[in-house]
Parts: C-alpha cells; structure tokens; sequence
C-alpha cells in the first residue's frame, strides 16, 4: 500500500521528487488490534470484541477509484481478511 505524506505548506508545491512510503496490509491490521487493546483497557468491562473494534477503510483513491472502499485493516484478524 502506498501512503501520501502531510505536506506543511498544504498543498504540496514545497516539495519536490517523489516521496512515499510502503507499509504491509498486515501490519495495518496489527496497529489496529494494538489501539483496540489500549482502549480495551481503559474502558474496562465496556469493550469486547463482539462489541467494538477499530477498522480503516480507503476512501479516496485519485489512481484507483474501484479501490474506494475496501476493508485496509482491522483489530479483528478474522474480519480483516
């Protein structure tokens, strides 16, 4: 997955070449189940998985427009699949 960086002047004429990182799809999924824990434990008995969860969905693509939409990570492994 390809991800676009913040660009402090707005609207990326302060930049210049290419800039872009790579990230695995599963790591994504990783961060996710690692926030869900860190908010799991803060709320205490309110969370469970069947009740809560943390997901990214894409949702604008300039390049690939049939990719808006799609499931990109979540704290559950089975629903991030």
């Amino acid at each position: 997955a390809w991800t676009a960086p913040i660009a402090t002047c707005g609207d990326y004429s302060c930049f210049r070449g290419v800039i872009s990182a790579s990230i695995k799809l599963d790591s994504v999924s990783w961060d996710c189940t690692q926030h869900w824990l860190t908010l799991r434990k803060r709320a205490g008995e309110l969370l469970h998985e069947n009740n809560s969860g943390i997901f990214i969905v894409n949702k604008f693509s300039r390049h690939f427009p049939s990719q808006e939409g799609i499931l990109v990570g979540a704290s559950n492994p089975e629903l991030a699949m």
